[in-house]
C-alpha cells in the first residue's frame, strides 16, 4: 500500500527504513521524501515510523541460554 503518492513511496519502504535504522519521521523523510510533498500522509507517516520502531524493540529481545530437551527415555513405543 502506498503510504506517500507524491513520491510513491509504500508502507513497506518506510518498514524498510525503520528496521535499517532511521528510526524518526526526519530521518525517513531525508531517505525517500514521504511527507515533503502535499503533506497529507505526515500523519500517518509518523504512526508508522513509531509503530515500526516499538516492534522492532521486541524483535531484537533474545531467548534464555538455557535449552530444554525432551526425555524420550519413558516413551514406550508399540
Amino acid at each position: 500500500m502506498l503510504m506517500c503518492l507524491c513520491y510513491g513511496v509504500s508502507c513497506k519502504d518506510i518498514k524498510t527504513l525503520v528496521n535499517q535504522g532511521f528510526d524518526s519521521k526526519e530521518s525517513v523523510q531525508e531517505q525517500c521524501f514521504a511527507g515533503t510533498g502535499c503533506g497529507c500522509c505526515l500523519e500517518a507517516l509518523e504512526k508508522l515510523v513509531e509503530s515500526e520502531k516499538n516492534l522492532a524493540k521486541f524483535s531484537n529481545l533474545t531467548t534464555s541460554h538455557a535449552s530444554v530437551e525432551q526425555d524420550n527415555s519413558l516413551i514406550q513405543y508399540p
